[in-house]
């Protein structure tokens, strides 16, 4: 996404900052804090203490509240159908990007399988006659290694 459309991140810090944007005083915005749910943030763990906001929640917050009448607030205007193209157009590609790597995943099976089957036939071939009766299809194929960390460290 293009970081000219976007809109900026616009952060008030302290009540009196939150208080000259929403046109109040300092102790009626925190009291709409308190009472009303005024979004505002504080550093984690403090109940107390500074605060910040941001300009698109209060404005938010303010238009949802009973008593946005009285605030007066200038509008922005975003873009929501270019975010919301924008959003579209990364779920096609996610669903496209799906599509293709469970054929991938498939491919990656086939191709597991059909090197399974040439390690068996090259096991069997190269096995003289009389030892053909060990092996039992599929073909016993050579023993798995495992890593042991005590023999690691002892060595």
């Amino acid at each position: 996404m293009d970081r000219a459309k976007t809109p900026r991140l616009e952060i008030l810090s302290g009540w009196k900052e939150i208080a000259n944007y929403l046109g109040r005083g300092v102790r009626t915005v925190q009291r709409y804090e308190r009472e009303l749910a005024l979004p505002v943030r504080r550093s984690a763990g403090k109940s107390t203490g500074s605060v910040i906001a941001i300009k698109a929640e209060l404005d938010g917050w303010v238009s949802a509240r009973p008593i946005r009448n009285s605030f007066v607030l200038s509008e922005q205007k975003y873009d929501n159908l270019a975010q919301l193209a924008e959003f579209r157009r990364g779920v096609v590609e996610l669903h496209r990007l799906r599509i293709e790597s469970a054929e991938l995943r498939r491919e990656l099976r086939d191709s597991i399988s059909l090197l399974k089957s040439n390690i068996g036939f090259a096991l069997a071939k190269d096995t003289p006659k009389n030892d053909k009766a060990i092996l039992k299809p599929p073909y016993a194929l050579a023993d798995v290694l495992t890593f042991d960390k005590k023999k690691s460290k002892a060595s």
